[in-house]
């Protein structure tokens, strides 16, 4: 009887702490989604903090591997591909362009920079969340010059395999932008139209 009872506890306590831990593999499911991430679509809700102000912006992002990246947010559009950069207003006629644009900047704004950066970084972390084993936490420096840019924190659904939240710390600690993730799809067919800079 004895030798019955020892499995079946063992198994209960194993089974009860599996409850409390997140999976072993979580940090291969979040390598294998994202850093084969070809392209993706978002909506996403951006909060901009300043001294003075706090501002709320909805905006629309795309990427497309391996650097066509495209922002729109209240008639405005940004476009990124390689190294040229075009603005273009709702109420202006002819776009704003850049010819040179330094990519050593990286736009942590979107995704693909955090995981290039995460993956690449000796200065990387992981937890999960106490309130909810579902979301994981990644943190990267973001090695950046700017002292408004120089952390970033994503939040991950483990379960769904999306982002939940994107912020960006200052030397400081404090948070200067945060985006939170109200739509996303990854790997989605995006034509590269849509990151014409014309």
């Amino acid at each position: 009887m004895k030798k019955i009872i020892l499995p079946v506890i063992l198994m209960m306590v194993l089974s009860a702490c599996a409850g409390v831990h997140p999976e072993l593999d979580t940090s291969r499911k979040i390598y294998n989604t994202f850093a084969g991430m070809q392209s993706y679509s978002a909506i996403v809700r951006l909060t901009a903090y300043s001294n003075n102000n706090t501002n709320t912006y909805e905006m629309k992002q795309y990427y497309k591997s391996p650097d066509k990246m495209r922002s729109e947010s209240g008639g405005v559009i940004t476009v990124i591909n390689g190294d040229s950069a075009m603005v273009k207003g709702s109420g202006t006629s002819s776009p704003f362009k850049l010819e040179r644009l330094n990519v050593d900047e990286g736009d942590f704004m979107f995704l693909q920079n955090f995981f290039e950066a995460y993956y690449q970084g000796e200065l990387t972390t992981a937890s999960v969340s106490s309130d909810d084993d579902r979301l994981v936490t990644l943190t990267v420096d973001t090695g950046l010059a700017n002292q408004y840019k120089t952390q970033a924190k994503l939040v991950i659904d483990s379960e769904k395999m999306m982002p939940v939240s994107l912020e960006i710390k200052g030397s400081d600690g404090k948070t200067y932008s945060k985006l939170e993730y109200t739509e996303f799809k990854i790997n989605p067919e995006l034509g590269d139209e849509l990151f014409r800079i014309s």
